[in-house]
């Protein structure tokens, strides 16, 4: 990869001497040049090269150029955070503190995400304004750095105040408290937004920040299993469309579904399994869901597929009866499991819900099931569509499965 500048290029060389003269040159002529090309370029370069950039950068500050860092708070890289902070922290003085506190006042959001991070390591009171002003902000790393800051203070104020909003009926200030709670990082916290997840029409997005509280291992090794199930269902709606793929590496679904299936299988779990399988293979065969995939990505899909198919589906699918027992909001995933996996042996038991049930959703994707499965002869049209209340929307298309 050719980069803008020397110092830059010579940043990436895998001659040692070649690269900390480069790390020497950037900080100690303050080549912001140089610092905005890697920043920009970060996502091309391998984790483990910019690891030893970032070694080398932080090597090359001493006592008398660390404030030179100051200039590289202009352009904000989480890539590289740790250099710019980091080094800031090593050499703190009242000074240079100080120099920080009127940036974080007057400064751009990218200076002040590297504040934030300072100010999390050097607890100046002078900073807690700067901090809450910081943590209501739209922009996710600064909003992000500054809840870290105020749980490292000890300040309860935003976090109390975020806590009330999980039980307000304004769903996205609740999902703007829960982005604060997870970055503010409270382990108190994960059983008030679980709560929240269990209710919420996004539990897709908070279960992935209840995932920051603990993964999946650690939920297991907590005796969480149930809220680890639970989770890893509401990340598994996610997919594909409201969730980004690239989420698969930082929930590890792979590591999940190998884990679940080294054990005895529940009904519970024989469910997400086969919702793994419908999902993964969906995703596999599309073209509109892979093509702009980064590499890793692209490849983690392929291994959860072949997991998948190594496993005994046929067992999950017979362990699969049991779920049908749940309350009605529970089962309607298991309809549009059986319908796409082609498991007609359950469409007795999905015609046995619907004509048991008054809950409109799932009549409708009842009979949609029904349909896919070419069992349409075990629903009533009339029937149901009397059940359904006088919601002229439903009505029509429950009737339009029937009439298609």
């Amino acid at each position: 990869m050719k980069l803008a500048t020397e110092n830059a290029n010579n940043l990436l060389s895998k001659n040692p001497e070649i690269a900390k003269a480069a790390a020497r040159a950037v900080v100690e002529q303050r080549d912001f040049e140089t610092f905005c090309e890697i920043c920009n370029k970060s996502e091309f370069i391998f984790d483990f090269i910019k690891d030893k950039i970032t070694n080398n950068l932080l090597e090359a500050v001493s006592g008398t150029n660390c404030e030179n860092l100051l200039l590289f708070t202009t352009c904000y890289c989480a890539d590289f955070e740790d250099f710019v902070v980091g080094a800031l922290v090593k050499f703190a003085r009242e000074e240079l503190t100080d120099a920080l506190l009127e940036i974080f006042k007057d400064g751009t959001e990218d200076q002040k995400v590297y504040c934030a991070a300072y100010f999390s390591r050097i607890l100046d009171p002078l900073a807690l304004d700067y901090l809450k002003a910081g943590a209501v902000s739209e922009f996710l790393p600064l909003k992000t750095n500054c809840a870290k800051a105020l749980y490292a203070f000890g300040d309860r104020e935003l976090y109390n105040a975020a806590i009330e909003k999980l039980n307000e009926s304004d769903e996205l200030e609740a999902l703007k408290a829960v982005e604060f709670l997870a970055a503010y990082g409270d382990p108190e916290t994960f059983d008030p937004i679980y709560k929240f997840m269990k209710k919420t029409p996004y539990a897709a997005y908070v279960a992935l920040d209840l995932l920051s509280f603990k993964n999946f291992e650690e939920l297991l090794e907590a005796d969480k299993r149930n809220a680890a199930l639970n989770i890893f269902d509401a990340i598994l709606n996610g997919y594909p469309e409201i969730l980004p793929l690239h989420s698969i590496l930082y929930a590890d679904v792979k590591g999940f579904l190998r884990t679940l299936a080294e054990g005895t299988v529940s009904p519970h779990e024989a469910k997400l399994i086969l919702k793994a399988k419908m999902k993964f293979d969906l995703i596999a065969g599309s073209e509109n869901y892979t093509f702009d995939l980064d590499k890793a990505t692209k490849s983690e899909v392929g291994e959860i597929v072949n997991l998948l198919e190594a496993l005994p589906i046929n067992l999950y699918v017979e362990a699969l009866e049991a779920e049908f027992e749940r309350d009605d909001e529970d089962v309607i995933d298991l309809f549009e499991i059986a319908a796409e996996l082609g498991l007609e042996q359950y469409a007795p038991l999905i015609s046995q819900k619907i004509k048991a049930s008054n809950y409109p959703a799932l009549i409708c994707e009842g009979v949609k099931a029904l349909k896919e499965l070419g069992k349409l002869d075990l629903a009533s049209e009339d029937e149901l569509a009397a059940r359904l209340g006088e919601d002229p929307n439903l009505t029509a298309l429950l009737r339009s499965y029937f009439s298609m």
